[in-house]
C-alpha cells in the first residue's frame, strides 16, 4: 500500500500542518497524540474514557506483546482491536528501541538481525524484519514500524545505525503483513543532519516514510506529504513539536506521573483520605 495514497495534507501554517491518515479501522485526523497501551491496555484507562478524551490513535509495543502474552494467543483472540476493545487506528512498534536501549541484553547485531536476552526471563531471541513484521501481523495493528538500530546521540555507531536500519527497512516491506497494514520507517541519525539526511533518501523505496525524531534528534525538514512522528517526547513542553510539522507523538511520562500521583501541582498522594470523594472540576481544567 502506498502512502500517499492514504495520507492527505489539508492545511499549513508555517512548517505546522494538518491532515487525514485513512487506516484499516478509520480515519486519523493529524496532528494526534497517541497514548501508549504498551501492553495492549493503557494503564487504568478504559477505551471508552480514551475516546472521551478525544484519543483517535493508540500505541502499543512489539517487542513486550511478543513475550507476554504473545502474538498467537492475541490473533487467536482476534486481534489486538478485539483483544483490548479498541475499534479505532493501533499503532505497534517494532521492539527495536526496547532491543537496542536494553544494550546488555543484546548478544550480536549482524545484517540478518539481532539476538538479545528477554527481559522477562533472560531466554535468548532473534529479532529480524521478517519475524518482527510476522509478529505485528499477527497482532494486526493498523500501522507497523520497520525494526531499527537505535544508536545514542554521540555514539561512534550513528553510520552503521542508518544503514542497518535501511537494510532492514526494504527486506520487511517485502515481509507479509495484515491486510492494509501500513509500514512505517524510521531515519536514525540522532543530532547529525547529515547522516538523517542520508536514512531519510536511504527511504525512498520504502512506503513514503517520514524520519522519526527522538528527543535528541532533529528533522530534516523533508516536506513530502506524509506524517511524520516524533518518538519518545519527554514533557508537555516538546508538544511544541507540532508547529514544527510533526504529526504523530507519543509519551509514557505523562501516564507514569499519573499513575504515582503527580499533578501539575506536584506529587499527590491519591491515597489519602479526603481524596476519596474527589471529583475532576472539568471547568477550571486547563485540558478540557
Amino acid at each position: 500500500m502506498s502512502l500517499p495514497n492514504h495520507f492527505e495534507l489539508l492545511t499549513t501554517d508555517g512548517a505546522a500542518r494538518t491532515g487525514v491518515l485513512r487506516t484499516a479501522h478509520g480515519e486519523l485526523r493529524t496532528p494526534a497524540f497517541m497514548p501508549v497501551g504498551t501492553k495492549a491496555t493503557v494503564k487504568a484507562v478504559d477505551p471508552d474514557e480514551l475516546r472521551l478524551l478525544g484519543a483517535e490513535i493508540l500505541l502499543c509495543n512489539t517487542y513486550h506483546l511478543h513475550f507476554r502474552p504473545g502474538a498467537g494467543l492475541i490473533a487467536e483472540l482476534g486481534g489486538l482491536h478485539r483483544f483490548m476493545a479498541w475499534d479505532g487506528p493501533i499503532l505497534t512498534d517494532s521492539g527495536g528501541y526496547q532491543v537496542f536501549s536494553l544494550r546488555d541484553t543484546i548478544t550480536r547485531v549482524d545484517d540478518d538481525g539481532v539476538t538479545f536476552r528477554s527481559v522477562y526471563d533472560g531466554a535468548s531471541e532473534r529479532f529480524t524484519p521478517e519475524s518482527v513484521a510476522a509478529i505485528q501481523a499477527k497482532l494486526g495493528s493498523d500501522i507497523a514500524m520497520c525494526l531499527d538500530v537505535c544508536a545514542p546521540a554521540g555514539s561512534d555507531d550513528l553510520a552503521e545505525a542508518v544503514r542497518l536500519t535501511t537494510v532492514w527497512a526494504k527486506r520487511q516491506r517485502e515481509a507479509p503483513r495484515a491486510e492494509g497494514q501500513l509500514l512505517f520507517g524510521i531515519a536514525q541519525g540522532a543530532t547529525d543532519a547529515e547522516l538523517r539526511r542520508h536514512a531519510v533518501h536511504g527511504f525512498e523505496a520504502v512506503e513514503r516514510v517520514r524520519p522519526r525524531r527522538r528527543r535528541e534528534a532533529v528533522g530534516t525538514g523533508a516536506r513530502d506529504p506524509a506524517p511524520l512522528r516524533q518518538f519518545d517526547v519527554s514533557l508537555c513542553h516538546d508538544l511544541d513539536a507540532f508547529g514544527h510539522g510533526q504529526e504523530l507523538l507519543d509519551v509514557i511520562v505523562g501516564q507514569d506521573q499519573g499513575h504515582a500521583g503527580s499533578t501539575a501541582r506536584g506529587a499527590t498522594n491519591i491515597a489519602e483520605r479526603r481524596y476519596l470523594e474527589w471529583r475532576v472540576d472539568w471547568g477550571r481544567c486547563a485540558l478540557s
